[in-house]
């Protein structure tokens, strides 16, 4: 299928070694069930469904301290949203490097 939308939908990638670290400390949320496993199936799952759909998409590698700095910084709590919009600021650094360090 034609790609209908041309900027990368970025999509949280967390290693198997941080998982259990994110899932102590993000609030609770369906999203991010207790084994490793399920959660790399339902986000491939996820991905292929936006790539169906015709959305290009990119996986952004999130560790766990770099995630933390940024929540501390933003005074925000650790949520699954909040990491979703952190891996799209994570791209959007690396795809324009000039906008210099996420906080």
């Amino acid at each position: 299928m034609n790609r209908v939308f041309t900027r990368p939908l970025p999509l949280v990638d967390i290693s198997r070694d941080q998982y259990a670290r994110f899932r102590e400390a993000l609030a609770p949320d369906p999203r991010l069930p207790v084994e490793f496993g399920r959660w790399a199936r339902e986000s491939a799952r996820t991905e292929m469904i936006h790539q169906a759909a015709g959305w290009n998409t990119v996986r952004i590698a999130v560790d766990f301290e770099e995630f933390q700095a940024f929540a501390e910084a933003a005074k925000l709590p650790l949520t699954y949203g909040l990491l979703h919009a952190y891996a799209y600021q994570k791209w959007l650094h690396q795809a324009r490097p000039s906008r210099g360090p996420l906080p």
